[in-house]
């Protein structure tokens, strides 16, 4: 009878912990990928959002800044002051809504500020967001060369009248990661470079 009850035994309690402990192992494994993967995808998904508002961004800014009839001196350097006609698009697609746009960083936002021509009131919009800095710099053409200088620049005090081209830099990621990219480029404004070729012919 022994030999009976040992053939038909089915599996014992050691072979039983060892392959419950084997499928735990297995398990945990495939929850670690998976997670990993899900995390993955979703930092990936907030950086593609935060490039595509930056594409909006730096495309809003080289309109305001191409359709400009001025700009005024900031009081950072992370700050640009638009002036241009109320017949032309602010920074949030309105026509007859604004006639200075203010961009500003706030608390890791590209900022548009302005303030309705109607109502009066000031507004701020959000155009994007996770930008670590962004700076702006100045041109104007001296000697046939265009110089780029900071806004507290000595030398553009009394050139302010001049600035036709501005330098744009800005850095974004997501918070956390340690890559962060950046945009520089440079557009000119078709009205200011207007006037100043109309004042040396």
């Amino acid at each position: 009878m022994s030999k009976v009850s040992k053939a038909q035994a089915g599996i014992t309690l050691v072979e039983l912990m060892i392959g419950m402990t084997i499928g735990l192992v297995v398990t945990g494994a495939v929850f670690t990928v998976v997670l990993s993967n899900q995390k993955t995808i979703l930092s990936n998904n907030a950086l593609n959002q935060t490039q595509e508002s930056l594409r909006f961004s730096t495309t809003t800014i080289n309109r305001l800044i191409r359709q400009a009839s001025s700009f005024r001196k900031p009081s950072v350097e992370s700050e640009l002051i638009i002036n241009f006609s109320s017949k032309q698009r602010d920074c949030i697609g309105k026509l007859d809504n604004s006639e200075e746009n203010i961009l500003k960083l706030i608390d890791g936002k590209l900022i548009c500020e302005l303030k309705e021509l109607l109502s009066g009131e000031t507004k701020q919009y959000v155009l994007a967001n996770n930008v670590h800095a962004l700076s702006f710099k100045y041109g104007f053409v001296e000697n046939g060369l265009v110089n780029y200088v900071a806004f507290n620049d000595i030398s553009l005090n009394e050139k302010w009248n001049l600035v036709t081209t501005i330098q744009t830099k800005i850095s974004f990621g997501l918070n956390g990661s340690l890559s962060n990219q950046m945009i520089e480029f440079i557009t000119t404004s078709h009205n200011k470079s207007l006037q100043e070729a109309g004042t040396t012919n």
